[in-house]
Protein backbone atom coordinates (compact mmCIF):
# COMPACT_ATOMS: atom_id res chain seq x y z
CA UNK A 1 0.00 0.00 0.00
CA UNK A 2 0.95 2.98 -1.05
CA UNK A 3 1.84 5.79 1.69
CA UNK A 4 2.52 9.83 1.72
CA UNK A 5 6.31 9.45 1.86
CA UNK A 6 6.70 7.62 -0.93
CA UNK A 7 5.23 10.61 -2.68
CA UNK A 8 7.72 12.90 -0.32
CA UNK A 9 10.82 10.86 -1.08
CA UNK A 10 10.18 11.57 -4.91
CA UNK A 11 9.06 15.07 -4.90
CA UNK A 12 10.98 16.28 -1.92
CA UNK A 13 9.87 18.01 0.92
CA UNK A 14 10.30 21.43 -0.18
CA UNK A 15 7.53 23.80 1.19
CA UNK A 16 6.83 27.14 0.58
CA UNK A 17 6.08 28.97 3.99
CA UNK A 18 4.74 32.54 5.19
CA UNK A 19 4.12 34.17 8.60
CA UNK A 20 0.93 35.14 9.66
CA UNK A 21 2.50 38.92 10.07
CA UNK A 22 3.56 39.17 6.21
CA UNK A 23 1.21 40.74 3.86
CA UNK A 24 -1.04 39.02 1.72
CA UNK A 25 0.15 40.93 -1.28
CA UNK A 26 3.41 39.38 -0.41
CA UNK A 27 1.82 36.15 -0.30
CA UNK A 28 0.29 36.72 -3.52
CA UNK A 29 3.35 37.58 -4.82
CA UNK A 30 5.26 34.90 -3.68
CA UNK A 31 2.78 31.88 -4.97
CA UNK A 32 2.38 33.82 -7.99
CA UNK A 33 6.70 33.69 -8.81
CA UNK A 34 6.76 30.40 -7.82
CA UNK A 35 3.83 29.28 -9.53
CA UNK A 36 2.26 27.45 -6.57
CA UNK A 37 -1.41 27.72 -5.59
CA UNK A 38 -0.62 28.13 -1.78
CA UNK A 39 1.62 28.70 0.95
CA UNK A 40 1.44 26.96 4.83
CA UNK A 41 1.66 29.48 7.59
CA UNK A 42 4.13 28.64 10.18
CA UNK A 43 5.82 30.20 13.45
CA UNK A 44 9.09 30.69 14.19
CA UNK A 45 9.54 26.44 15.07
CA UNK A 46 7.88 25.33 11.77
CA UNK A 47 4.72 24.93 13.29
CA UNK A 48 1.68 25.08 11.20
CA UNK A 49 -0.62 27.45 11.84
CA UNK A 50 -2.93 27.73 9.16
CA UNK A 51 -2.47 27.59 5.12
CA UNK A 52 -3.46 30.38 2.36
CA UNK A 53 -4.61 29.40 -1.04
CA UNK A 54 -5.36 31.25 -4.12
CA UNK A 55 -9.30 30.46 -3.15
CA UNK A 56 -9.12 31.97 0.35
CA UNK A 57 -7.43 35.42 -1.37
CA UNK A 58 -10.35 34.79 -3.86
CA UNK A 59 -13.13 34.80 -1.22
CA UNK A 60 -11.69 37.30 0.89
CA UNK A 61 -11.57 40.15 -2.07
CA UNK A 62 -15.23 39.00 -2.90
CA UNK A 63 -16.63 39.69 0.32
CA UNK A 64 -14.20 42.67 1.70
CA UNK A 65 -13.43 45.20 -0.78
CA UNK A 66 -10.38 45.84 1.37
CA UNK A 67 -6.87 47.74 0.32
CA UNK A 68 -4.98 44.23 -0.34
CA UNK A 69 -1.73 46.10 0.76
CA UNK A 70 -3.47 46.69 3.90
CA UNK A 71 -4.24 43.27 4.85
CA UNK A 72 -1.93 40.36 6.82
CA UNK A 73 -1.89 36.60 6.13
CA UNK A 74 -2.96 35.95 9.27
CA UNK A 75 -6.30 37.72 8.59
CA UNK A 76 -7.09 35.80 5.25
CA UNK A 77 -5.81 32.18 6.15
CA UNK A 78 -7.43 28.93 7.50
CA UNK A 79 -6.57 28.10 10.74
CA UNK A 80 -8.31 24.44 10.97
CA UNK A 81 -5.78 23.25 8.74
CA UNK A 82 -6.20 19.25 7.87
CA UNK A 83 -3.21 17.51 7.93
CA UNK A 84 -1.07 14.21 7.50
CA UNK A 85 1.79 12.57 8.56
CA UNK A 86 4.34 10.70 5.89
CA UNK A 87 2.86 6.91 6.77
CA UNK A 88 -1.24 7.84 5.86
CA UNK A 89 -1.84 5.56 2.91
CA UNK A 90 -2.52 7.49 -0.29
CA UNK A 91 -6.06 5.91 -0.36
CA UNK A 92 -7.36 7.87 2.65
CA UNK A 93 -5.59 11.28 1.79
CA UNK A 94 -7.10 11.06 -1.49
CA UNK A 95 -10.44 10.38 0.11
CA UNK A 96 -10.10 13.12 2.75
CA UNK A 97 -9.33 15.49 -0.29
CA UNK A 98 -12.51 14.85 -2.26
CA UNK A 99 -14.57 14.41 1.37
CA UNK A 100 -13.09 18.30 2.38
CA UNK A 101 -12.47 19.78 -0.96
CA UNK A 102 -9.08 20.57 -0.46
CA UNK A 103 -6.48 20.62 -3.20
CA UNK A 104 -3.94 20.30 -0.50
CA UNK A 105 -2.24 18.89 2.82
CA UNK A 106 0.78 19.65 4.65
CA UNK A 107 2.74 17.17 5.76
CA UNK A 108 3.55 16.95 9.37
CA UNK A 109 5.86 14.70 11.94
CA UNK A 110 4.70 13.58 15.16
CA UNK A 111 5.77 16.86 17.08
CA UNK A 112 3.69 18.94 14.92
CA UNK A 113 6.61 19.95 12.74
CA UNK A 114 6.18 20.74 8.88
CA UNK A 115 7.49 17.82 6.78
CA UNK A 116 6.57 18.36 3.62
CA UNK A 117 3.26 19.24 1.59
CA UNK A 118 1.21 16.68 -0.67
CA UNK A 119 -1.00 18.39 -3.17
CA UNK A 120 -4.18 16.96 -5.12
CA UNK A 121 -2.19 16.34 -8.26
CA UNK A 122 0.77 14.51 -6.65
CA UNK A 123 -1.74 11.75 -4.86
CA UNK A 124 -3.32 11.47 -8.48
CA UNK A 125 -0.28 10.96 -10.38
CA UNK A 126 1.05 9.09 -7.96
CA UNK A 127 -1.95 6.70 -8.10
CA UNK A 128 -2.20 6.45 -11.55
CA UNK A 129 1.83 5.64 -12.40
CA UNK A 130 0.88 2.47 -9.70
CA UNK A 131 -2.26 1.58 -11.87
CA UNK A 132 -0.23 2.05 -15.00
CA UNK A 133 2.61 -0.95 -13.64
CA UNK A 134 -0.46 -3.43 -12.68
CA UNK A 135 -2.19 -2.64 -16.19
CA UNK A 136 1.64 -3.23 -18.16
CA UNK A 137 1.78 -6.61 -15.39
CA UNK A 138 -1.73 -7.58 -16.33
CA UNK A 139 -0.89 -7.18 -20.00
CA UNK A 140 2.29 -9.34 -19.67
CA UNK A 141 0.43 -11.87 -17.76
CA UNK A 142 -2.37 -12.22 -20.00
CA UNK A 143 -0.07 -12.58 -23.33
CA UNK A 144 2.29 -15.25 -21.56
CA UNK A 145 5.31 -12.83 -20.54
CA UNK A 146 5.44 -13.40 -17.29
CA UNK A 147 4.52 -16.26 -15.28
Amino acid sequence: MSVVKDILSAKGAQVTTISPSEGLLSAITRMNAERIGCLIVTDNDDNVKGIIAERDILRSIARQQHDLSRRTVGEVMVESVIVCHATDPLTTIRSIMKTYWVRQIPVIDDDGKLQGIISMGDVNAFLLDEEDVEIKYLHDYIEGRVR
